[in-house]
């Protein structure tokens, strides 16, 4: 009899575990914690986050393959319970950060104007969120912070982006001579892409290297008058110019236009709303090249229309006084054994808003492609540009 209750007892025993079991076993691969999600509100709400930790971002950086999810099998019952959702891919950009320094006289602030040339190297457009931060510096090496832009989502088409922002009316302190702008990405961790570092544009302020010993100036004789000043070894220089619209007779300006500035040193500005232009603060004697950029009209846009269409049919048909200059550069809009009919048929369909079968209709030609300076060594003015957009050939005018 007391064998019998034995063996209930450790039957009841084995029962109890059975029933125990199974429930743990299911927790074990169903408590996968979602990933902890980034920041949507501005920054200011999070206070100045720390330094980022990962190092700044390559051109050569590789996308993160994200981690299978593991898969439950096994349930009791029979009934198998479905895979874990998978991580979203994880793609990290790269790119270059260029910037450009504006004074304004009446007030003592400065405009800093931020141009980031991004890559998306996915094969999907990616929408991301960023920030940019304004830093300067004494010596050109050691940066703090001074004022930052709020997150925003920015969205990334595959390949080649530019993202334009500004910090406008800024009050850089005395003490810092360099400045430079940091984008800070909040996809794959907190990563960031540097511009380089940039002289202040304050005016009559030259850089001095760290470590130069300032020496006592001796006292001239009275007779002596005194020396006039030594230039400085490392003047700044400025390009400027226009852009003007080459298509209109009366040719008007063209602006926010963006102009690019690489070499020596980089950056990027809009022409504003006279079609004008300024890179100032340049070394001397450095390597520069501007290239004048603006995306394409869309199809439908107002100043390709019914009578750029029948101007260049006439042109085709030696009808009346034929195309010539920049008009006619404008009505061959695909390139291809001058203006003819396929011309007048991609202008058409531009004016209709179709999006295919017109060409290079709606896009804008600058003249020249751009202007290099090699050695710059003195201020280069009237450095303009003709514009004009292909389809647009009879007024109204795109400008």
């Amino acid at each position: 009899m007391k064998k019998v209750c034995l063996f209930v007892r450790r039957s009841a025993l084995v029962a109890v575990i059975f029933l125990v079991l199974p429930p743990v076993f299911a927790i074990a691969f169903g408590q996968a914690a979602p990933p902890k999600p980034l920041p949507t509100e501005p920054l200011e709400q999070y206070g100045d986050p720390p330094a980022p930790s990962p190092a700044p971002i390559t051109p050569s950086a590789p996308s993160p393959t994200p981690s299978p999810t593991a898969t439950q099998t096994g349930t009791p019952g029979g009934t198998p319970t479905p895979a874990g959702t998978p991580s979203p891919t994880c793609c990290m950009f790269n790119g270059t950060v260029g910037t450009t320094c504006q004074y304004h006289s009446a007030t003592g602030l400065f405009d800093i104007f931020i141009n980031a040339m991004i890559n998306n190297p996915c094969a999907q457009t990616q929408t991301q969120i960023a920030n940019f931060y304004l830093e300067g510096s004494v010596d050109g090496s050691s940066f703090e912070f001074i004022v930052r832009t709020s997150i925003q989502n920015y969205t990334f088409q595959p390949g080649q982006n530019s993202i334009n922002e500004s910090f406008l009316n800024q009050d850089i302190p005395m003490q810092y001579q360099y400045y430079r702008v940091r984008m800070q990405f909040y996809n794959c961790g907190i990563y960031v892409i540097y511009s380089p570092a940039a002289f202040v544009c304050r005016p009559g302020s030259t850089p001095t290297p760290a470590g130069t010993p300032t020496g006592t100036p001796t006292p001239s004789p009275t007779a002596t008058p005194p020396p006039s000043p030594t230039p400085s070894a490392t003047p700044l220089l400025s390009i400027s110019g226009t852009l003007l619209y080459c298509s209109n007779p009366s040719p008007g300006p063209v602006p926010g236009a963006t102009l690019t500035l690489t070499g020596t040193m980089s950056g990027s500005t809009l022409s504003d709303s006279s079609g004008s232009y300024t890179f100032s603060s340049l070394v001397a004697g450095g390597n520069y090249t501007v290239t004048p950029s603006k995306a394409a009209l869309a199809p439908g846009s107002a100043g390709v229309d019914t009578v750029d269409v029948v101007a260049v049919q006439r042109h085709f048909l030696n009808i009346g006084t034929p195309l010539s200059g920049c008009r006619l550069t404008a009505a061959d809009v695909n390139g291809i054994n001058g203006v003819d009919t396929v011309d007048v048929i991609a202008i058409q369909r531009f004016y209709l808003a179709l999006s295919t079968g017109i060409a290079n209709a709606g896009k804008y030609q600058f003249a020249p492609v751009n202007r290099s300076y090699p050695g710059l060594v003195s201020n280069q003015t009237n450095q303009n540009y003709d514009t004009l957009v292909f389809g647009d050939v009879a007024t109204p005018f795109a400008h």
